[in-house]
């Protein structure tokens, strides 16, 4: 057959690349020689013909080629090609056979596959070359890979013997990687090449035999110039026995993988020669790379579509669903798209009893809906990866306005407005590292925001309103920052555990305690206000111990500033708490707290209670308190 180039797409697969399972899409080349129905000898139009018009070749012309049928050929059926070596020689110019297969292009990605049978009874001696992918002049020999010439990825059996050829013969070999590019263990002369050798999941060298066919698949991805970040990996009959990730193909962009190398002698040299007559079959070779990306399709509804749930079952990975107007109906997202609406763009839930909006695929994009009713505005189902929903409005749902379910780390969820939720508005349940900023909360039967078992978020820039809670928070290692909680029922910010950042907010007119920590250790508080609330100020309670308070500010509440409750070491500095019913107040089950520098002016009672022991009040102001 003839090279093959820009074939019509496969459907797109992932790259499986620790299986025996190839993922490349797109076919350059193939040939199983089943073209040929006669054993003959293989000639220089055959050599064209099926490899592109080879630059040279060593060993076609010379008549060392030849086709095989069935009783030779993989499987039993149609062609193969032999190879002849002839007894006593060595090198490119007396054993085997050497040409390039151009590829009519380059490629920063590719995959070599073949089959090899070396004859019954084949003595393997010390070792000679396999075929292998290559790019640039594809140096060999004497001639050094520099970075800016070129690279090959060629393969060799290779044994152990280093005695007179033939005696005793070599019935079994290992394999070697014998890749030629920058800096692979080259002396000065470019001779000493990459010998890595092959090997199987239980550390042992591979072994190959003679009289069976082996299947070969080389992958190689090119690194970026410069940078040792190359891959070159082998599979021997769909095992993994070569990987490698820091390969330093090149240094420049000026090649790629633009060839395949058939290259298969004895050498080497005469310690390397063929101790009688040898043969080696090859079958089945093929080239792919990954297929280049798609053109994402613009989708819209209406237009394209009538319905958003018909668009998204028609779209592919990357495309965009623009939806205008308003619609009725429940729609799941179950492919990586990026899914958009507009001013004025609403939903309406027809079922209630399911998500207005479900996504159940990684990569999706939400933006810009009005969403109303169902169980929740917007569900992100559980271990999902890469998940953004923005400026969505979720209205009177009958859990959660936006939930996001566990395992979907690293999710973003960015200028939603959530209204009157019989639960949570934005509930955030055992992901880390997600994003949870500038949102708005109002009227939820829950918390307004609510995060829990998670850790790494980031809530900042967050408001919320009329709320049950305004902001329960649950885990370790969170940064909460610049939020405003406002008019709730119960507590303006509760957070529970550890090594936490409560930064820069803001809690007022909430009926409860400004701001709570519940078995809260190690946490930065600074720069907090809490004003009119109708608790405490802050409260640190159930074993909030190691607490860092900072700069924080109390005006007008219900009742204490900064209350400790069976809490110890924390230490509070700068701090300062007014016109509340006590100051600052450390209870009977406290110990070895520090409170430094800290003012209390014009509380009705007490300006610093210390009830606990061991406790540490120093440097503090006290002023017009109902006990000064």
């Amino acid at each position: 057959m003839r090279l093959q180039t820009l074939l019509l797409f496969i459907a797109l697969s992932s790259l499986l690349v620790a299986s025996g399972e190839s993922g490349f899409a797109q076919q350059l080349y193939q040939n199983n020689f089943d073209q040929y129905t006669t054993e003959r000898v293989y000639t220089d139009d055959d050599l064209d013909n099926d490899w592109n018009t080879p630059k040279f070749n060593d060993g076609v012309t010379e008549g060392r080629v030849s086709i095989v049928g069935p009783t030779e050929a993989y499987g039993g059926a149609g062609s193969a090609i032999a190879v002849f070596y002839p007894a006593g020689q060595d090198g490119t110019k007396q054993t085997g056979a050497q040409w390039q297969l151009d590829l009519d292009g380059e490629y920063e990605e590719a995959e070599l596959s073949y089959r090899v049978k070396f004859k019954q009874g084949f003595d393997f001696v010390r070792g000679g070359k396999l075929p292998g992918l290559a790019g640039g002049t594809s140096p060999t020999g004497n001639r050094q890979a520099d970075g800016t010439n070129g690279w090959t990825g060629r393969m060799m059996w290779r044994t152990k013997f280093k005695g007179v050829s033939g005696n005793p013969q070599q019935l079994t070999s290992n394999a070697i990687s014998y890749a030629k590019y920058t800096d692979s263990g080259f002396n000065m002369d470019g001779r000493d090449e990459d010998k890595e050798y092959w090997v199987n999941s239980d550390g042992n060298r591979t072994v190959l035999e003679s009289g069976r066919w082996y299947s070969i698949r080389q992958r190689v991805k090119m690194n970026e110039p410069g940078v040792s970040n190359g891959i070159l990996q082998i599979w021997l009959d769909g095992k993994l026995v070569h990987d490698q990730n820091d390969v330093l193909f090149r240094t420049t962009g000026d090649f790629s993988i633009d060839q395949m190398y058939f290259s298969t002698f004895f050498g080497g040299n005469e310690d390397w020669r063929t101790s009688k007559d040898e043969t080696v079959y090859f079958d089945d070779f093929e080239i792919k790379v990954p297929e280049p990306p798609r053109e994402p399709r613009f989708l819209k509804v209406p237009g394209n579509y009538d319905s958003i749930q018909e668009a998204i079952d028609a779209s592919l990975p990357g495309d965009t669903v623009a939806v205008r107007g308003q619609h009725t109906g429940n729609i799941v997202v179950d492919k990586a798209i990026f899914i958009r609406g507009y001013r004025g763009t609403r939903l309406t839930a027809l079922d209630r009893n399911e998500p207005a909006i479900r996504i159940s695929a990684d990569g999706v994009r939400l933006k810009r809906f009005e969403v109303r009713h169902g169980t929740e505005g917007v569900r992100i189902d559980s271990d999902l990866n890469d998940v953004v929903v923005e400026f969505i409005t979720a209205i009177e749902s009958s859990n959660h306005g936006i939930h996001l379910q566990s395992g979907c780390d690293g999710a973003t969820l960015s200028k939603n407005r959530v209204l009157s939720s019989d639960n949570d508005g934005i509930f955030v349940e055992s992901c880390d590292d997600v994003r949870l900023v500038d949102c708005k909360a109002f009227y939820s039967g829950g918390a307004g925001f609510h995060v829990v078992g998670s850790n790494n978020a980031v809530v900042a820039g967050n408001f919320a309103r009329q709320n049950s809670t305004g902001f329960s928070i649950h885990g370790n290692h969170h940064t909460i920052d610049d939020n405003i909680s406002f008019s709730n029922v119960g507590v303006g910010y509760q957070v529970r555990g550890d090594s936490n950042e409560v930064v820069d907010n803001y809690s007022r007119y909430n009926g409860s305690h400004g701001f709570r920590f519940v078995s809260a250790s190690y946490n930065k508080v600074a720069e907090n206000i809490s004003r009119e609330d109708g608790g405490n100020g802050f409260e640190f309670a159930m074993l909030s111990d190691f607490n860092n308070v900072v700069d924080n500010r109390v005006r007008l509440c219900g009742d204490t500033g900064v209350f400790i409750d069976l809490s110890d070491s924390n230490v509070l500095v700068d701090n300062r708490a007014e016109d509340s019913i006590n100051g600052f107040v450390l209870s009977f089950l406290t110990a070895s707290n520090v409170v430094k520098e800290c003012r209390a002016d014009d509380n009705e009672q007490f300006g610093f209670l210390d009830l606990g022991d061991g406790n540490t009040l120093s440097d503090n102001v006290s002023r017009r308190n109902g006990n000064d």
